[in-house]
């Protein structure tokens, strides 16, 4: 097939179109003076680096190459921005795999790795997703099985749980210590003071917002979750006497 006379030829073809990368997960670092993202490039996940340290150029910082149905995401800065703590999975909404082809077995759990902001071979944690630093930058803490589990900040050794409770947690929240409108020390001795008393309460941990909520979502299940524990409570009361 020829090219009619006076045609010009596609600026740009759909393959062009599906391969051009784009960003996530954006986050910017404690200090306030780097950043990092994922970048998708045909099918293939990797975090990016902007930093004073190479005048802000952006740089690659993992070293995946293969469009393997896998995805990165939940970016933890460790506080001296000298760590990313990552989730890597072949879905971070769920439990389904991009592509069946690549898990025959089925799918695989969704796994916490530590990589250096200066490049290098990234290091597996374990099993495991949500991870957050300490913010004295000592610990890396992240979910598995609901369970929050504790290990060294370079993902060294085993982790350890950090609770020891009948309960079940599906996120996890680190406060810091310099939150202005409500101190760490003041919310722990809060609910250690429920529990001592034996007071019924509900404890609700949403991970990456720290005080004010962003997410519409989030909202929404704070107002459910209240609801619930309202009904739960005036139901009692209202309760005629045996």
């Amino acid at each position: 097939m020829t090219q009619a006379a006076g045609t010009h030829p596609a600026a740009f073809t759909l393959n062009d179109v599906m391969q051009a990368p784009f960003p996530s997960y954006l986050l910017a670092a404690p200090t306030g003076a780097a950043v990092a993202w994922v970048f998708d490039a045909k099918g293939c996940s990797n975090i990016w680096v902007a930093d004073p340290s190479h005048g802000a150029k952006a740089r690659q910082i993992t070293p995946y190459t293969e469009d393997d149905g896998f995805d990165i995401g939940e970016l933890a800065w460790s506080p001296d921005t000298k760590s990313i703590a990552f989730t890597r999975g072949q879905s971070l909404e769920d439990e389904t795999p991009a592509n069946v082809n690549n898990s025959p077995k089925g799918p695989m759990p969704k796994e916490v790795w530590v990589v250096a902001t200066a490049g290098g071979v990234p290091h597996k944690v374990g099993a495991g997703d949500s991870p957050s630093f300490s913010p004295d930058g000592s610990r890396l803490l992240f979910v598995d099985k609901k369970r929050i589990q504790t290990v060294a900040a370079s993902g060294d050794g085993d982790a350890q749980p950090l609770l020891i409770d009948q309960g079940t947690v599906d996120s996890l929240l680190v406060q810091p210590d310099d939150d202005s409108v409500v101190p760490f020390q003041q919310a722990a001795e809060l609910i250690e003071g429920l529990r001592s008393h034996n007071i019924d309460h509900d404890v609700i941990m949403i991970p990456n917002e720290i005080h004010d909520m962003a997410r519409y979502s989030s909202w929404m299940m704070l107002f459910n979750a209240a609801d619930v524990y309202f009904d739960r409570h005036l139901d009692k009361r209202s309760a005629p006497a045996p």
